[in-house]
Parts: structure tokens; C-alpha cells; sequence
């Protein structure tokens, strides 16, 4: 659709065309690492826990079982709240659950330090589980400021932060 104003003919953009036209820039690449490294941190937070077991097991005592919950709750956390937090992503905008999600759980993160008891380590890393899940709301927001032509570039330089943060593990 085009209405001419004066001289000036004025064309209306569908926004796949306008994302394509303003192509990949300084904000691009800041939002990618923004991003990659809020994923890296996901990667590296739930799986650190079945190292901290390894070292912490004769300390504190831990049982088999109390192991295995311990080594999943972060897991299991994800699991149970990532749709949750696409809903609040959809709903209240994804840079500010992205943020608030990520500020809670390094202050889940950092209490579970201080836990007293298994019970509330366990408790604790199942909540850092819940609100780290927050940072996959990064692939959507990646998504949707790429056009056809560099969205699937990016998006799989996201998930090499993703692997590279798994590579800590190894």
C-alpha cells in the first residue's frame, strides 16, 4: 500500500521488511552476547551442582538419594517452568523477565550457599532451576530482531554459547 503525500510517496512496510532493511549492527551483536553469555550462565549453574557433589559428599554426609535430588532439582526446575516463563515472556516482555528471572536465580544461587541443612540446598538449587529457565527467552528475543537472512546465523551463535558454556564441565 503507497499514499503519496505532496511529493513524497510513502510505502507501508510489512515487518519482516523493515527488520531486513535496517540489517545487523552494533545493537545486534551487543544483544548476542547479552544473550550467549545469560545462556552460558544457565549452562554452567544446573550441571555445576553434580561437581560440587563430588567434593561435598563426605562433608556433608549426603546419601545416595539425597545425591540424586540434588544433582536434579536444578533439572528439574527447568523443566517445570520453561513454558511458564515463555507465557510471562509473552505477556510482560522478554528483556524484563530475561532480567528479573536472572536476578533471582543468582540470588537462589548465591543462598544455597549458605544453606544449613540438605532439605534447603535441595529446595534452593529447584528454585535457581525455575528462574535460570528464564534465560531461554534469549532464543526468542534473538529471533525476532533478525531478519530471513541473518535470524538463523545468530541463532546458531546463540547456541554456541550454549556449548561453550558446557564445555566448563569437561
Amino acid at each position: 500500500m503507497t499514499e503519496t503525500i505532496g511529493k513524497t510517496e510513502i510505502r507501508a512496510w510489512t515487518y519482516e521488511e523493515a527488520i531486513s532493511a535496517t540489517g545487523v549492527g552494533r545493537f545486534h551483536y551487543y544483544l548476542l552476547a547479552t544473550c550467549g553469555f545469560a545462556l552460558m550462565a544457565m549452562a554452567t549453574e544446573v550441571p555445576g551442582m553434580s561437581i560440587i557433589i563430588l567434593a561435598a559428599k563426605c562433608d556433608l554426609n549426603f546419601s545416595l538419594q539425597q545425591q540424586g535430588l540434588l544433582a536434579s532439582s536444578g533439572y528439574f526446575g527447568i523443566v517445570l517452568s520453561c513454558q511458564f516463563m515463555g507465557y510471562l515472556a509473552d505477556k510482560y516482555g522478554r528483556v524484563k523477565i530475561m532480567r528479573t528471572s536472572m536476578m533471582i536465580a543468582l540470588t537462589c544461587s548465591l543462598c544455597s550457599v549458605f544453606s544449613v541443612n540438605t532439605l534447603m540446598l535441595i529446595v534452593l538449587r529447584f528454585l535457581t532451576g525455575i528462574f535460570i529457565a528464564g534465560n531461554q527467552v534469549g532464543f526468542t528475543l534473538i529471533a525476532e530482531y533478525h531478519g530471513n537472512v541473518s535470524r538463523s546465523k545468530h541463532l546458531t551463535y546463540l547456541s554456541t554459547f550454549l556449548v561453550m558454556g558446557s564445555f566448563y564441565f569437561r
